[in-house]
């Protein structure tokens, strides 16, 4: 808790000031400012920003009421304490109509101190609360939607933002929901400390925005991985307006993607990424692709991005760009990359020794080939085989066709016409109408065409020439 105190005695500033200190640091308090007048007060209010200021009333020159009922107006986060005796009561009520938080009589006991401050702490994180539930609404609302149909009257809207984006990199595994909650405390303690806002806007690369409207900003808290711990990347932005800071959110999050070739575990300044030549900011949405696919465990996605970026790096041909790249491989997969090796081709054969586990089978074609068996009659597709197998459409489509050297849908397609022509022989006088359906095509007329493209024949000559 930030404190200012003002009294003109030297003595009644080292009493409150001694108070303070002899709470401990479990209970931190900073004496950020010093006055013996209202005017001092309200000039060192406006350099340090406290959330409590002790203010005599009996001082020279302005006294402890009118630099209140100015302070109310300039700085209304101040929780203003009244500092009297017992002959200045009156004066005490008075201030608490001007909007005084409380008072405390002279001499100040520690007790009564404890009590001020324990609500003073509690109003505090009362209205940090509030601030920052609207102001993350404020942010989710205009990021979510367009700015012609954004229609806010937020105090934030036009103060000036500053912020970090963070990116979490590791290898499998790593307890991700652990390490986003430890940053989110640090940055959420630093914040509330001083005054600020916060928002906590959950992005596509597993990252969350800190936005503070105050004038300074939280310390980086870019890490390079250690032992069991990930890397943090950030990207820091300042001194934006509300609008500009939301319409470049989703171009921030893309650009943060760069950390793959640029190095983790550091801060990256917006203007730097700004700054950068385009043929490097070219390979910002393979990045951002990659890292999102393989946290989304699309692994189809990853692969098609590693190689988009693979001829991305080669007409780049930046040596430090691959070393980065490399490092950044090494450390998802767990074991450093094979000599030589491209990294692009590191980071593919990442994803495809990963897929195979996280599919839950050593052969997913097999298991497909079984489920297609099993429920070739229903209406059958890609995405009900993907999500029956725990695995991604794409992922699914790509990988069959790799290992079989056949469409997936060619294959379901392939499976049901052999189904057909054994229930033809097998039934000489079940309609086709009825046979369609029971090898999962509702148009008998759309089975009896896709039979001739398999057969060469229609389903009636195919059970003619079958006798």
């Amino acid at each position: 808790m930030r404190v200012a105190i003002a009294d003109d005695e030297e003595m009644a500033r080292f009493m409150i000031r001694s108070l303070l200190e002899e709470r401990g640091p479990e209970l931190p308090v900073e004496v950020v400012a010093e006055a013996r007048s209202g005017a001092e007060l309200l000039a060192a209010a406006e350099r340090s920003r406290p959330e409590v200021a002790f203010v005599d009333i009996r001082m020279p020159g302005m006294g402890g009421l009118e630099a209140i009922r100015i302070g109310r107006e300039r700085f209304p986060e101040i929780l203003w304490v009244i500092l009297t005796s017992y002959s200045e009561f009156e004066y005490a009520k008075e201030a608490i109509g001007l909007g005084a938080f409380g008072y405390l009589l002279k001499p100040t006991q520690p007790e009564d101190l404890e009590e001020v401050l324990s609500r003073a702490e509690t109003e505090i994180e009362r209205r940090w609360r509030e601030r920052n539930a609207s102001t993350l609404s404020a942010v989710a609302i205009a990021h979510f939607l367009s700015e012609d149909r954004l229609e806010l009257h937020h105090p934030s809207r036009n103060r000036r933002w500053r912020g970090n984006i963070f990116a979490f990199d590791g290898p499998d595994g790593t307890d991700w929901g652990a390490e986003e909650a430890l940053l989110k405390a640090d940055c959420e303690g630093r914040c509330r400390r001083r005054g600020w806002g916060q928002v906590l806007l959950p992005t596509k690369l597993r990252n969350f925005l800190v936005a503070v409207d105050g004038d300074e900003l939280p310390a980086p808290a870019a890490r390079a991985e250690s032992a069991g711990r990930p890397a943090v990347t950030a990207l820091r932005f300042e001194s934006l307006q509300f609008p500009e800071l939301c319409a470049r959110l989703s171009e921030w999050d893309e650009a943060l993607g760069l950390r793959l070739i640029l190095g983790l575990g550091r801060e990256y300044p917006a203007p730097e990424l700004d700054a950068l030549p385009e043929e490097v900011r070219a390979c910002a949405g393979s990045c951002s692709a990659f890292a999102a696919a393989r946290g989304a465990a699309d692994y189809a996605g990853a692969i098609e991005a590693a190689e988009a970026l693979g001829r991305e790096l080669a007409r780049l041909r930046d040596p430090g760009a691959s070393a980065n790249l490399s490092r950044y491989a090494a450390l998802i997969s767990g074991s450093p990359p094979s000599p030589g090796e491209d990294p692009a081709v590191a980071l593919a054969r990442h994803c495809e020794a990963h897929l195979r586990v996280a599919g839950g089978a050593q052969d997913i074609v097999s298991e497909v080939i079984a489920f297609v068996d099993r429920h070739y009659m229903e209406s059958l597709g890609i995405s009900a085989i993907a999500e029956a197998l725990g695995i991604s459409a794409n992922y699914l489509s790509t990988l069959f066709h790799k290992r079989t050297g056949q469409k997936l849908v060619t294959y379901i397609s392939g499976q049901r016409m052999l189904q057909a022509k054994r229930i033809l022989i097998e039934n000489p006088g079940m309609p086709v109408a009825k046979v369609a359906a029971l090898v999962g095509f509702s148009d008998s007329r759309y089975f009896a065409q896709q039979f001739y493209r398999y057969a060469g024949c229609y389903p009636s000559q195919y059970r003619k020439m079958s006798r």
